[in-house]
């Protein structure tokens, strides 16, 4: 199968709830993914946490299947598994099966789906403490650097509240508080249903139609998008660990900017691989760390451009400038037409690998389908192409400005190399 031979049937039923199903006839899984708009974006700091932990419980049993064993049991009797995650603005909840049992199954998933029971909160929450501690230091303070980073370039906004809340919050959950939360945010106007893989498209659809075909309307779930970033910001947390973790974050587009596409492509170009400029400097010039890397993370109406790495303490002043020049070489300079070209040809390669995986393609899609974008892989491909040298550099004298900038340290480095990380940051231009 080629990108664009990957094609669809899309229904909408009368409660607004959104399907689509994409037929992989080579693959030997089939998938069935929902993606809710659900997570900590859209939780007061009262209440942070929440979806996570409702997300958690979800999967705890069924009136049918009344434990979380047993509905296990159940699903794997037929050789199929259950995957749920919460991210910042989205919660997904996944059913994978052999192509013969999937359609077996949609009711269970539904069923998980619309009427959980939501018992064993106590171990349960058990489970998330252990959790949550992994992300704390001896005193209770957070050491987590990819929630502080949020925290730091979307300050008092909910993408920057931590996805699975704190400790404090964490008890305060109860069985009325979940079913109050499931029953806002699980709705057919706040949810999208992607089925892919070996699988009858129109078979599942109705199928998919039948057992979800009581989910309430609901009401949108909406929210403000964060304020734009003004001045540089530094956050220094002191950690005796072996290494000190660096995160340097840029503010950047979101879905709904025309500069999104050249957004992903100037992230490729800063790691996309072991040849790109992020682990070519830092690991195979200079030796510094043992791995780096890069990303763009966007919601609808924001995104955030990140570089990760980790090093020695007396060595994190260092690092901090290697990348410092490296943003600004690929701003002011851009890249070169062959260095692009690499780039743009890796990520069409790696977009025809998604056809190998039904629920990577599951993902996107209904990623895509919440957005009200584009679900075609090859429009995305596309898209990127036409992104040219002139493009990048307009949109990285944009957004790869100090106003956007923020950086995170978490560490032990001396004192005096502290200081100076948050002068190199003030006099980053």
């Amino acid at each position: 199968m080629k990108l664009s031979e990957l094609t669809g049937i899309e229904q909408t039923l009368s409660s607004g709830l959104r399907l689509l199903a994409l037929p992989q006839p080579a693959v030997h899984r089939a998938v069935v993914h929902a993606q809710i708009r659900v997570g900590s974006r859209f939780e007061s700091p009262s209440d942070n946490g929440v979806s996570h932990f409702l997300e958690h419980v979800l999967y705890r049993g069924t009136k049918e299947f009344p434990s979380a064993h047993e509905l296990a049991r159940e699903i794997e009797r037929w050789g199929g598994s259950l995957d749920a995650a919460t991210a910042a603005d989205a919660g997904t909840l996944s059913l994978t099966a052999p192509p013969e049992n999937l359609e077996r199954l949609i009711p269970i998933f539904a069923e998980v789906f619309q009427r959980p029971i939501l018992q064993g909160l106590d171990i349960e929450r058990g489970i998330v403490r252990e959790e949550l501690l992994e992300g704390l230091d001896e005193a209770g303070a957070s050491i987590d650097a990819d929630d502080l980073i949020r925290e730091c370039s979307f300050e008092g906004h909910g993408l920057g509240q931590p996805i699975a809340g704190t400790l404090t919050q964490l008890e305060t959950f109860d069985r009325p508080k979940l079913f109050t939360h499931h029953a806002r945010h699980y709705t057919a106007v706040n949810s999208v249903l992607v089925a892919s893989g070996n699988l009858d498209a129109e078979r599942i659809l109705a199928a998919l139609s039948a057992n979800f075909d009581g989910l309430p309307e609901g009401a949108p779930t909406l929210v403000q998008a964060p304020a734009a970033q003004q001045q540089a910001r530094f956050s220094f947390v002191r950690n005796s660990g072996s290494q000190t973790q660096l995160r340097i974050a840029f503010r950047a587009p979101g879905w709904d900017s025309a500069d999104e596409a050249a957004m992903e492509v100037l992230a490729r170009l800063m790691d996309d691989g072991m040849s790109t400029r992020l682990y070519r400097r830092l690991c195979d010039e200079l030796g510094l760390c043992y791995e780096v890397s890069g990303g763009y993370e966007v919601y609808t109406d924001a995104g955030l451009l990140e570089l990760h790495a980790e090093t020695s303490h007396e060595n994190a002043l260092r690092v901090l400038g290697e990348i410092f020049n490296l943003v600004r070489d690929l701003r002011d300079r851009g890249p070169e037409a062959s260095e692009l070209q690499a780039v743009l040809q890796r990520y069409r390669w790696q977009a025809e690998g998604m056809l190998d995986d039904p629920y990577v393609i599951a993902d996107f899609a209904a990623d895509a389908l919440q957005g009200e974008r584009p679900w075609s892989i090859a429009h995305q491909v596309e898209r990127l192409a036409g992104v040219t040298q002139e493009r990048l550099r307009n949109v990285a004298e944009r957004w790869l400005t100090a106003a956007n900038l923020s950086v995170v340290l978490v560490g032990a480095p001396s004192r005096a190399d502290a200081r100076a990380a948050e002068q190199l940051l003030q006099r980053f231009a």
